[in-house]
């Protein structure tokens, strides 16, 4: 069977008209999409799921601990979708700022510093058991 190719990017595949065989390894995108991904798929017709927000400062170099996070995040909650500088917003310099809802679960501007994933894991039950 062949399919159109795709490249993997952070946020997932992007297709480029190439047949290729289904089993290539052009299929497979970032590890922490893929889980997205699937959950996306097992839960079509569902309320959509809560989304964590990551604001994070891209000038200090903050994707990787936003991405270890978010992994972390997902892991111990995989109804949850975490979502990091969401289209069409800007993030403030020095900012790590996690929310859930609109309310703030953790503010690096307020803190100064980046959170432990336990802090968030700590902060985010309650509010998802009050959903």
């Amino acid at each position: 069977m062949l399919l159109t190719a795709c490249k993997a990017s952070f946020w997932g595949p992007y297709c480029q008209g190439i047949p290729v065989p289904i089993n290539t390894t052009a299929f497979i995108p970032y590890p922490a999409f893929s889980k997205r991904l699937q959950r996306l798929k097992t839960s079509l017709g569902a309320p959509p799921p809560p989304e964590v927000i990551v604001e994070y400062c891209e000038e200090e170099d903050f994707l990787n601990e936003f991405i270890k996070l978010a992994d972390e995040v997902e892991d111990m909650y995989p109804a949850v979708i975490v979502l990091g500088n969401p289209e069409g917003t800007e993030a403030r310099k020095g900012a790590f700022e996690v929310s859930l809802g609109g309310k703030v679960l953790f503010s690096k501007l307020e803190s100064g510093r980046i959170p432990e994933t336990q802090e968030v894991l700590d902060a985010l039950q309650p509010e998802l058991d009050n959903s």
